[in-house]
C-alpha cells in the first residue's frame, strides 16, 4: 500500500533531522526567513485588526517561534501539523490569518479539496499560501518524489477560487534571459472584501513574493525595475 501524504511526511521527518526544521525562520540565509512574515503581520495589522494566526503544516513550529519572539507583535499563534504527535490536534476554532507554507504541493491530488476545505473552514480573515511548483530534491522509501502534486500555478490559481472567492496571486520565477521559469506561488486569499486591504498589505511585505527568482544552477534574488 502506497503511503499516505502524512505518512511520507513522518517518513520524512524521521529520516531528515533538518525536514520541517525550526531554525529555518532565523537563519537569513533560508528562503523561510526571507518571507519576513512578522513584518508582513505588522503591514496587516495596520489594515486590519490581526490577533491570532494558525500554521497548518507547521513542522517543527518554527513560524510560531519567529512570530512569538518578535517584539513588535502582540498576537496569539497556533501549531498545526498531522506528522508531528505534538501539533497533530486540529484546533476548532477559526484565526485571523492561516498559513500554508511549502505544505499543499505535498498533499496528493485526491485530498487537496478537503484539504482546502479544512483550512477555509479555519480561516476567519485571510489564508496565505506558499506553494513550490518544481519537484522535490528528495524521495519517498516507495520512489514517489516528496511533492506529490506538481502543478502548474494556473492549475493552483483555479483550485484555490473553487474555495475562495477573493484571491492575490504572484508567480515567481525566470531564467537569466527573462523567460518565465516558473519557481513559486505565492498568495493572499479570503471570502470577504472587508479583508482585502489586510492581506494585500501582507502579501506586499513578504519580501521574496516581491522579488525577481533567476533560475541558473540555483534561485537568485533580483529586484524588479
Amino acid at each position: 500500500m502506497e503511503n499516505s501524504f502524512i505518512e511520507a511526511s513522518k517518513e520524512a521527518h524521521a529520516i531528515r533531522n533538518n525536514y520541517g526544521n525550526s531554525s529555518s525562520y532565523s537563519n537569513k540565509k533560508s528562503f523561510k526567513y526571507l518571507l519576513t512574515i512578522p513584518e508582513a503581520i505588522k503591514a496587516a495589522s495596520q489594515a486590519q485588526n490581526i490577533s491570532s494566526l494558525l500554521d497548518h503544516g507547521c513542522g517543527r513550529g518554527g513560524l510560531k517561534e519567529c512570530i512569538d519572539s518578535a517584539q513588535f507583535l502582540s498576537i496569539r499563534t497556533y501549531n498545526y501539523d498531522p506528522a508531528i504527535p505534538e501539533f497533530a490536534t486540529l484546533p476548532k476554532e477559526k484565526f485571523d490569518i492561516v498559513t500554508s507554507i511549502d505544505v499543499l504541493e505535498h498533499i496528493g491530488r485526491e485530498d487537496i479539496d478537503s484539504t482546502l476545505t479544512e483550512i477555509k473552514g479555519l480561516t476567519d480573515k485571510f489564508f496565505f499560501f506558499c506553494i513550490d511548483l518544481l519537484p522535490a530534491s528528495k524521495r519517498t522509501s516507495d520512489g514517489r518524489n516528496f511533492h506529490f502534486l506538481i502543478a502548474p500555478a494556473d492549475w493552483w490559481c483555479q483550485k484555490l477560487k473553487e474555495h475562495f472567492k477573493i484571491a492575490t496571486f504572484i508567480e515567481a520565477g525566470e531564467l537569466p534571459g527573462g523567460e518565465t521559469y516558473p519557481i513559486h506561488l505565492y498568495g493572499c486569499a479570503s471570502n470577504s472584501m472587508k479583508n482585502f486591504k489586510a492581506m494585500n498589505s501582507f502579501l506586499e511585505n513578504v519580501l521574496i513574493a516581491n522579488k525577481r527568482l533567476v533560475w541558473k544552477n540555483g534561485v537568485s534574488m533580483k529586484n524588479y525595475e
